[in-house]
């Protein structure tokens, strides 16, 4: 559903609190924080959910 909401609206970028968050969107297990692959041409952001 998120993936194509984010081929309808094509923000240019897109941030998700939490990598778990990440992983259940996108269905992958390998993501950290940091910038992902573009999806649709919008650049994805992983954000930490906690204070280190």
């Amino acid at each position: 559903m998120l993936r194509e909401k984010l081929g309808r609206v094509r923000p240019a970028s897109l941030a998700v609190l939490g990598v778990t968050a990440y992983r259940v969107a996108f269905g992958t297990r390998t993501a950290g924080v940091g910038p992902q692959a573009t999806v649709d041409g919008t650049q994805v952001w992983v954000l930490p959910n906690r204070v280190a």
